[in-house]
């Protein structure tokens, strides 16, 4: 088991190098995918807002009405959902059992190999379509390439870490070039049937959606170290209650100019469980710190109000159950932080203890 801890330890070190490298000579990696990706006869496309990938989705439709298209996608763009005459939306299932085909498939790339020029699709609902339609479309976030192919060994082994097991994907699909999709020349199966092949036709769309402006922001940029796994998702106390955000798109959101600053306040308790289970060691503790510096306009260091050194004594409040002692320890650390003051008193002890109580009760298991 020690040597099972010991070599999930190296592989998170060594994911966070593996994406340390790539934000840090994005442009250059960016540009080999294309490179590689294009003279493999797949087409690709730079889009930057979504209202831009709507309309570069549409332009690919051939038909002015109703074009079959099938979606899998965390969250349909709301452009495309409002093109009611433009679309018809087809379910995977409907696909998949041939009860009617579907001309088009959006999906999201999971990740892009920059040397080989490779696609990566890991557990998709849409698996047994994609030598079905005539048409797939890929999207694919800026910050999801990996330099080498080597790499996503190292990914994938952590991909759905669990405590210290390691679980590898279901379902992994490789793609590097253009393949066949099978057509039959009969509605009905016989001994006539005839079959015939053609070419799917291949598109990626690099995906910006607010990632450059993320790469431009110092105190979020290892946000984009993300290799969307959802573990942080599953062990955050405040999702688990507000269901709102994940610890990584509170961080990206928070970063957003356009959204209320004070989100980050409202939706951590900076108890480190994030942190704790990132495979690519995101320091979640120290982002959310900095963010929360930025807002009260306050530098790190700064003496008598350094957050950082406040919320190292995180492990003490958790441990406070009393709410007098709670009072005065809140007072004592956050005294100078009227939002953070607020924020923490107002929580009932469950919402804060939750996780601590349970690793507390494992602990008794195990001492037992």
């Amino acid at each position: 088991m020690n040597k099972s801890i010991k070599d999930i330890g190296f592989s998170r070190q060594k994911a966070n190098f593996i994406r340390h490298t790539y934000i840090e000579d994005m442009e250059k990696y960016l540009l080999a995918f294309e490179s590689q990706i294009s003279s493999r006869g797949i087409d690709i496309q730079w889009i930057d807002t979504e209202d831009e990938l709507c309309e570069a989705i549409e332009n690919l439709f051939i038909n002015k009405n109703y074009n079959k298209v099938c979606f899998d996608l965390p969250q349909v763009p709301a452009g495309l959902l409002n093109q009611k005459n433009l679309i018809k939306e087809i379910s995977i299932e409907t696909c998949a059992d041939n009860s009617e085909a579907a001309e088009y498939l959006i999906t999201k790339a999971d990740f892009g190999i920059a040397d080989t020029g490779s696609i990566v699709l890991i557990n998709k609902e849409s698996k047994n379509l994609l030598n079905k339609i005539e048409h797939v479309i890929f999207i694919l976030d800026l910050n999801m390439i990996l330099p080498r192919m080597a790499d996503l060994d190292t990914i994938l082994n952590l991909y759905s870490v669990n405590h210290d097991d390691t679980i590898l994907p279901a379902d992994i699909k490789i793609i590097n070039a253009p393949y066949k999709r099978i057509i039959t020349d009969m509605m009905q199966m016989s001994f006539n049937s005839q079959f015939t092949s053609e070419e799917v036709k291949l598109t990626v769309m690099l995906y910006n959606n607010g990632i450059t402006d993320i790469m431009e922001d110092n105190r979020i940029r290892e946000s984009l170290f993300c290799i969307n796994c959802g573990r942080c998702q599953q062990v955050c106390p405040v999702y688990a209650i507000t269901k709102e955000y994940s610890p990584i798109e509170l961080l990206k959101r928070n970063g957003d100019p356009n959204n209320h600053y004070k989100d980050v306040f409202e939706h951590t308790t900076l108890c480190g469980n994030c942190e704790k289970v990132c495979p690519v060691k995101i320091p979640f503790t120290d982002l959310f710190i900095r963010e929360m510096e930025s807002v009260e306009r306050r530098q790190p260091g700064e003496s008598g109000d350094d957050l950082l050194k406040d919320f190292l004594k995180r492990g003490k409040l958790n441990k406070e159950s009393s709410k007098i002692r709670r009072y005065f320890f809140l007072r004592k650390y956050y005294g100078k932080n009227k939002q953070l003051l607020n924020y923490f008193s107002n929580q009932q002890d469950e919402f804060f203890n939750i996780r601590w109580r349970e690793a507390q009760k494992e602990l008794e298991k195990d001492e037992e």
